[in-house]
């Protein structure tokens, strides 16, 4: 891998880990199908953290 990729998967990591840090001891609940699919069709394509296309 190269210095770019390893430098995003630390931003990712970083992002993580902040997420982490405010929402510990909160309760959860995962994202509903039809949530999931109006993020998704509102991001725009580069949003993704690795640079890819979001993939349904």
């Amino acid at each position: 891998a190269d210095l770019d990729a390893a430098l995003d998967a630390l931003e990712e990591l970083e992002h993580t880990a902040q997420l982490f840090l405010l929402t510990r001891g909160l309760p959860t609940a995962p994202l509903s199908d039809a949530q999931v699919a109006a993020l998704r069709s509102a991001a725009p394509r580069s949003a993704a953290p690795t640079g890819k296309a979001l993939t349904p």
